[in-house]
C-alpha cells in the first residue's frame, strides 16, 4: 500500500459522513448527526484569547502615555513625574493588553530612554518586566482606573494628551461625561449664535448691494451685461478693421472700419 498510487490512496481515505458513496446512497444532509459543517452554530466555540478584546489598545495607550511625557516635560509646565511608576505603567499595558505579550527589559529600557526619562537599571527593569508578565500569566486583568493611577492622570492632561484608556484621579467618568456634555451644549449654542449673526450679515449685504444697484441707475451708470455688451471684447472691432489680432488693432490707433488703412487690409489679407 505504501507504493500504491495517489489515486487509490485517496480513494481509501475515510469520509467525513462515512465512505464516499454513502451520503449519497442514503441521502446524506446537514441533519444527519454524522454530518458536520464547519459553519454549525451548535459546535463549541473555540476559546478566545484573553487579550483580543484589547487588540491595538496597547499601541493606543502607549501612543497616549508618549504624549503626556511630552506634556509634562513642557517647559511651561515642569510637571514632576514618577519614572518608576511610569515605567510600570508602560510595563504592565504591555504585558496585559497586548495580544502577545512581547515585554522584554530592553524594551522598557529604550522606551525610557526615548521618552527623556531616567533610564532604570537592569535589576529594576528585569523587576518590573517579571511582575508584569506574571500578572498576564496569572489571568488578572490592568484596568484603566490603575493605569490612571500609575501615571497621576488629571483630567486636564487627558484631555490635551488624547489619552482615553485611563482614567482620570481627579475626576470620576460620570463627572467627565458630564462636563464633555456640558462644553459641547455650550458650543452648540455659540455656533447657533454665529449661524443667525452669519444670517443677519448676509442680509444686510443683500439690502445694501441692492440699494447701491438703484443709486448707480438714478447716477446715470449700466449695468454689467449692458456694459459688456457693447465692449470691445464682444464685438471685436480690430476684426471688422481688417487687423488679425487686438494688439495690432490698438498699436495703429485703434482705427474705425470705415478709415482702417489699406497698408493693413493688404498686410493681413495676404495671410
Amino acid at each position: 500500500m505504501k507504493n500504491a498510487p495517489n489515486a487509490a490512496r485517496r480513494r481509501e481515505r475515510p469520509h467525513p459522513a462515512g465512505q464516499p458513496d454513502e451520503g449519497h446512497k442514503e441521502g446524506l444532509n446537514a441533519q444527519d448527526q454524522r454530518y458536520s459543517s464547519p459553519r454549525d452554530p451548535t459546535r463549541p466555540e473555540k476559546k478566545k484569547n484573553p487579550a483580543s478584546d484589547k487588540r491595538g489598545q496597547h499601541w493606543m495607550a502607549i501612543g497616549g502615555m508618549k504624549k503626556l511625557a511630552a506634556y509634562r516635560q513642557d517647559p511651561e509646565r515642569q510637571t514632576l513625574i514618577d519614572e518608576l511608576r511610569f515605567a510600570q505603567a508602560f510595563a504592565l499595558v504591555k504585558a496585559c493588553w497586548s495580544p502577545y505579550p512581547d515585554l522584554s527589559t530592553r524594551d522598557l529600557q529604550d522606551f525610557m530612554t526615548r521618552q527623556g526619562l531616567r533610564r532604570p537599571d537592569t535589576d529594576q527593569a528585569e523587576r518590573i518586566v517579571k511582575d508584569a508578565l506574571e500578572r498576564r500569566h496569572g489571568g488578572f486583568g490592568f484596568s484603566q482606573a490603575e493605569l490612571g493611577k500609575l501615571l497621576n492622570l488629571k483630567w486636564w492632561e487627558r484631555d490635551a494628551t488624547g489619552l482615553r484608556l485611563a482614567t482620570a484621579v481627579n475626576e470620576t467618568n460620570e463627572e467627565g461625561c458630564a462636563r464633555r456634555r456640558t462644553a459641547a451644549a455650550a458650543l452648540r449654542h455659540r455656533l447657533g449664535h454665529q449661524k443667525v449673526e452669519e444670517a443677519v450679515r448676509a442680509k444686510r449685504r443683500d439690502v445694501d448691494r441692492k440699494r447701491k444697484q438703484v443709486e448707480r441707475r438714478a447716477a446715470g451708470r449700466v449695468s454689467r451685461e449692458t456694459y459688456e455688451e457693447g465692449s470691445a471684447t464682444r464685438t471685436q472691432p480690430w476684426i471688422a478693421a481688417g487687423f488679425k489680432t487686438r494688439r495690432t488693432w490698438e498699436r495703429h490707433g485703434k482705427p474705425p472700419p470705415d478709415v482702417a488703412s489699406v497698408s493693413a487690409e493688404e498686410l493681413y489679407g495676404a495671410l
